[in-house]
């Protein structure tokens, strides 16, 4: 009698381990489905999120950029004038940078404010540019025809030069600025 009892409770305690056991497995399994279910939707939305935030903060220098680009146009007399008399011109610049800096401090994620007249219009490299500094939290003023000019051996030149290599120019010629109308 002894050894059905042992084979009893040997039977029944194997049955126990082997319930336990494929409780446990089938847990596991579904707890990490549900678990990457769960990460890859948390992924989801912090990728939206932050695409948002991005999303935010380049519509607010876009407006800035038309802000600046509208006030620019509508205080201009003539082009003519801005071609010949330098006087205007630089006292245009000088409007205009006040003003930029303004819109620049003012906007969120804004790291560096320009402005740069067509070659066309101006016969030289005519223009402003100001730079964030982080540790002082100001827009610096850059030596505009420095910063301007494309340095041959700075990487993006061969991006710039294969660019124009079917236009005919040369990406340092000073002819790569875009014109748009309005």
């Amino acid at each position: 009698m002894k050894s059905i009892r042992n084979k009893i409770s040997l039977v029944i305690l194997l049955c126990v381990l082997l319930s336990t056991w494929l409780v446990g497995f089938v847990s596991i399994v579904k707890l990490k489905k549900s678990i990457s279910k769960d990460s890859v939707q948390i992924m989801n939305l912090l990728c939206s999120e932050n695409a948002e935030k991005i999303n935010s903060l380049f519509s607010r220098i876009e407006r800035s950029v038309e802000i600046l680009a509208d006030y620019s146009v509508f205080n201009l007399k003539s082009v003519e004038k801005l071609e010949s008399d330098k006087n205007y011109r630089a006292e245009y610049i000088k409007n205009i940078d006040s003003v930029g800096l303004t819109i620049a401090e003012r906007t969120k994620g804004a790291v560096a404010v320009y402005v740069r007249f067509a070659p066309e219009l101006t016969s030289t490299k005519s223009g402003f540019f100001r730079v964030k500094n982080y540790d002082t939290e100001k827009f610096d003023i850059e030596e505009a025809e420095k910063v301007l000019e494309i340095n041959e051996s700075h990487p993006i030149a061969d991006k710039l030069k294969e660019l124009y290599k079917n236009t005919g120019r040369k990406a340092s010629d000073g002819k790569n600025t875009r014109k748009t109308e309005r």
